[in-house]
């Protein structure tokens, strides 16, 4: 699905951050407020973003977003941390 949106100029300037692109950016947001709430689950937040994983999750970090679930969500996150060292 396609969403256009118009937002205006100067603004588009002053939201988009570290050489991202508008739209990249608005994806991004995106991605950490649905996260941030429990909408939807990391790998779809990932896959919103734009992001790998580890660079989106530096982000929650960084941003200091908590990550919202239950022990099961935790513990398929250590198992897939597992897998990947």
């Amino acid at each position: 699905m396609n969403v256009t949106v118009s937002i205006p100029e100067g603004l588009a300037h002053q939201l988009a951050k570290e050489g991202r692109s508008i739209e990249n950016q608005l994806m991004l947001d995106l991605a950490l407020y649905y996260y941030q709430r429990g909408l939807i689950s990391l790998g779809k937040a990932v896959e919103l973003s734009g992001l790998r994983r580890p660079e989106f999750e530096s982000l929650l970090a960084q941003y200091r977003i908590e990550r919202p679930g239950s022990p099961e969500d935790l513990e398929n996150d250590l198992d897939w941390a597992k897998s990947n060292e």
